[in-house]
């Protein structure tokens, strides 16, 4: 582990967005949609779609946060090769939190 700052701060990220995606399901989604398109079998499917909105505005503020982290001490080859590696760890750690989040 080259970068032990970098991997927790990625991890404590990580735990804030899902933490902000369980929030924002419980209390906020249902303020911000207007009853008028919740149509009644379909309320999950726009929930979710939200949901995937909110994690990828949330992904990619921990995208630019982890690039201007690495910016002074990797090349910038090096630096993006990390930053999207990051990036696609934590898209798949946010859809199966959603998936799983969902399917309960």
């Amino acid at each position: 582990m080259k970068r032990p700052i970098y991997s927790i701060s990625n991890v404590i990220y990580q735990i804030i967005v899902l933490w902000c995606l369980v929030m924002a399901n419980a209390y906020f989604n249902d303020l911000i949609v207007l009853h008028s398109i919740m149509w009644k079998n379909n309320n999950q499917v726009i929930k979710t779609l939200e949901m995937l909105v909110e994690a990828a505005l949330l992904i990619l503020s921990i995208y630019a946060i982890n690039q201007e982290a690495l910016s002074g001490t990797e090349d910038k080859s090096n630096r993006n090769t990390i930053a999207n590696r990051t990036a696609k760890i934590h898209i798949i750690v946010t859809l199966i939190f959603i998936i799983a989040l969902k399917v309960r």
